[in-house]
């Protein structure tokens, strides 16, 4: 591989500890091209499971390079929601789309609901079901002493009323 090819780049800047010569380290660049390729399935819309059967790199090897170096795991947490998008689109267009199309009005029912369901679980805070209210109140020191003169004044009132 040439140093300027956009593979070895990646090997470069996502891990380190392989700086070696791509050159001799021919299980390496093929691990790692069957990771980017599952990379590209999880976008598409993929499980990651079923990514990494259709890249040929075992699940365990995937989520251990994953883990690995940041710059992976910062691709695959773009992937993942590239996939939810890729899902939600879906839900659209049950008939065409090039994962889960079918014509099969039951059938694009049932994946329907299923997809709707992984949305609602993995991504419940865009695609959920529910709406969580978060609620902050911070007051100034000026209004927190106002109203502390204010109890200490109904309180002077309340014990003499004369």
């Amino acid at each position: 591989m040439k140093p300027g090819n956009k593979l070895s780049e990646f090997f470069f800047m996502s891990d380190p500890m392989h700086n070696t010569d791509l050159e001799n380290n021919k299980s390496l660049v093929r691990k790692y091209k069957n990771l980017l390729e599952a990379l590209d399935l999880i976008a598409d819309g993929y499980t990651v499971t079923w990514a990494c059967a259709e890249a040929c790199i075992p699940l365990s090897s995937f989520r251990h390079l994953i883990k690995r170096t940041e710059a992976l795991a910062a691709r695959y947490e773009e992937a993942r929601q590239r996939g939810a998008d890729a899902l939600a689109d879906a839900l659209l267009n049950p008939v065409e789309h090039p994962v889960y199309g079918t014509p099969d009005p039951r059938t694009q029912k049932v994946i329907s609901d299923n997809i709707k369901w992984l949305l609602a679980r993995r991504h419940a805070a865009h695609y959920g079901d529910k709406v969580a209210i978060d609620v902050n109140l911070s007051a100034d020191q000026a209004v927190i002493n106002a109203l502390s003169a204010a109890r200490e004044r109904v309180g002077r009132i309340i014990d003499n009323p004369n």
